[in-house]
Parts: C-alpha cells; structure tokens; sequence
C-alpha cells in the first residue's frame, strides 16, 4: 500500500486505510511507500492499536540490470528489525544520493534480512517481457534469484497479460500477490489521477 508519504502517487492516508482494512477484517497490512519511510512509526503505532500486524516495507527505484540507462522499482520488505534497519540506511542513501536510483549491489548486501519483490506492473522484468525479449527477461530473474536470498516475483492482481502469466509459469521463483492499493474508494480516483498526471505531465482523462 502506497499512502500521501509517496509524493505525488497517492491521496490515501495512512489512518484511513487501516481503519478500512479494520473494517474489512483484514489482519496484516504492508505498508511500502515510494523512497519515503516518513510515515512508519505513525502506521507501526496505530495499526499495533487496532490489532493489525505491521508489515514493514520500502518501494525503491533501482538501476536496470539488463536495461542500464533505466530504473525500476523493487518492493523491499523488512523480514526483523535489522531488515527495518537496512531500509533506513537505503532510504537514507537515496536521499543522500540526490534521490538517484539505488545500485543492486546496496540490495544485495543486505538482503539476508530483507524480502525483495519485482513488481510486475512497472519492473524491469515485464519491460523486457513487453519487447518480447524472453532470453533478457530469464537471465534477469535467474541472477536475482542468485544474488539475493528472499526474492519474488510480484503477481499484479491488476495485471493480467497472457505473456507475462506464461513466463511466470516457465520460471521458478515463488510468486506473491501484489494489489497497487492507492485510494480506499471509487470517489477518491479522480483525485489520485490528478496527483499523477500532476508527476507526470499526462493528459487527464
């Protein structure tokens, strides 16, 4: 779940979805912000209150392995407290970096205590699989699945592309379920676009 601490990509607060997710009987919820891990403490706090497991989470933009003039994001989940700890001190970097995309390398230092996710909507791995470049995409996850010790390819439930579920299936990397959750309702959609469009010049509509 991505709240307002990702700038420009989304409306949702942070008290607001876990009173949702209370609703809805939910009893987990990850919290993965794009760069930003400003809204942590607030959301350990108030979901611990409403008997709701914290789980701990990082968006990061990261240097294309196969496509090195780009980024792309990864979902960095924190497995313990050193995991929490790694985040900072990655987070931090970036910041201090003048918020350039992370190297891999960073991430696979400290990947022991982190669970890393290649998100299929924006990542690396569905952009090779979009130019139909299946060799690149397979190398790609044959050399995550060996430099980092927790990683999963992501499973949008938004996403449902005939190439992608079939390279899936091919490969053998355990697969999580993601849902790119950025607003609670079908009224607060136009105002996310907005946000958007506002990062990314678009047009509206």
């Amino acid at each position: 779940v991505m709240t307002t601490n990702s700038l420009m990509k989304s409306t949702l607060t942070i008290s607001d979805m876990l009173q949702q997710a209370k609703r809805q009987g939910h009893r987990a919820l990850a919290l993965t912000d794009h760069d930003s891990l400003r809204g942590i403490i607030e959301f350990y706090e108030e979901a611990i209150k409403l008997d709701i497991k914290p789980i701990i989470g990082l968006t990061l933009n990261v240097e294309g392995v196969m496509q090195t003039n780009r980024y792309f994001p990864l979902v960095l989940i924190a497995k313990n407290i050193q995991g929490y700890e790694k985040l900072i001190q990655l987070s931090t970097a970036y910041y201090l970096n003048d918020e350039q995309p992370v190297k891999l390398s960073d991430i696979i230092l400290f990947s022991e205590d982190l669970i890393v996710i290649s998100p299929d909507t924006d990542g690396e791995i569905m952009a090779l699989i979009d130019t139909d470049d299946f060799i690149s995409a397979e190398k790609l996850v044959q050399y995550l699945k060996d430099h980092l010790k927790n990683y999963y390819l992501g499973l949008s439930l938004q996403n449902k592309d005939d190439k992608k579920l079939s390279f899936y299936r091919q490969v053998k990397v355990p697969l999580v379920a993601l849902g790119n959750v950025q607003y609670l309702s079908p009224d607060d959609r136009l105002p996310t676009q907005v946000v958007r469009v506002l990062q990314s010049e678009m047009a509206l509509g």
